[in-house]
């Protein structure tokens, strides 16, 4: 329901909204939204402090494309991707993120991924790395402004 999605995500419902209006997330069907639709919502909100919105929603589309295109041209659903992006984010958290770091981290983490065509894995990775650089740029400008806050507060 829309009251619990706001509770999970912390949007309001006007920016979910704008989000439907847009066609980045699909409409509810019968007030109730799907597991696959939060995730999304989830996975936009997380990055929408580091990513132009219509960035992510390109590269959800490079992932899975349009909703009309059925779950055949899925590469990943988005409850997977956003359990993905978790366990990334998570281990990220206790290690330096270098390039061969995150490289090692994402084969790790998408071990047990099926292709369900050729060249889907490699999607999902490209996907991955451009979603956790930009989420830890994010965490490293917030951690940036927090010093310049308590600097200027001497």
């Amino acid at each position: 329901m829309l009251s619990q999605i706001r509770e999970i995500a912390g949007i309001d419902g006007s920016t979910l909204q704008n989000w439907t209006k847009r066609g980045w997330v699909a409409n509810a069907k019968l007030k109730k939204y799907s597991m696959e639709q939060l995730a999304r919502i989830l996975i936009i909100n997380m990055l929408r402090d580091c990513m132009q919105l219509d960035r992510i929603v390109f590269v959800l589309r490079y992932l899975n494309g349009d909703e009309k295109d059925g779950q055949e041209a899925r590469i990943v659903s988005e409850s997977e991707l956003y359990d993905y992006l978790c366990l990334l984010i998570e281990h990220l958290a206790q290690e330096s993120v270098s390039e061969q770091t995150l490289h090692s981290l994402i084969d790790s983490v998408l071990a047990d991924y099926r292709e369900p065509f050729g060249g889907a894995k490699l999607r999902l990775c490209r996907a991955l790395e451009i979603f956790i650089i930009a989420y830890a740029a994010s965490s490293m400008k917030k951690q940036a402004d927090a010093l310049y806050v308590s600097l200027i507060s001497r």
